[in-house]
């Protein structure tokens, strides 16, 4: 597994390509920050596929086009997640 002991945060991961990239990302042994915009029921069933896969997995609902405090959050998620 090419990545395995590293967190990625995938932006857009609730759906579509970002889905596809973070189930990927799974596969190859990282524990996937699941982030969504307004999907939260479609993110917690990425989360869902990924921690079946036995990797660590979260959901993190935050808007990105906006400098807010829940991005600061996801920088110590995703240092929890590979922990």
């Amino acid at each position: 597994m090419r990545l395995e002991g590293k967190a990625a945060l995938v932006t857009g991961s609730s759906s579509g390509i970002g889905e596809a990239i973070a189930l990927r990302f799974a596969r190859e042994g990282a524990d996937v920050v699941v982030h969504y915009h307004s999907e939260a029921d479609q993110a917690h069933a990425v989360v869902a596929q990924i921690t079946a896969m036995g990797r660590t997995s979260v959901a993190l609902g935050a808007d990105v086009g906006s400098a807010n405090p829940s991005l600061r959050s996801a920088r110590g998620t995703t240092t929890s997640c590979s922990a």
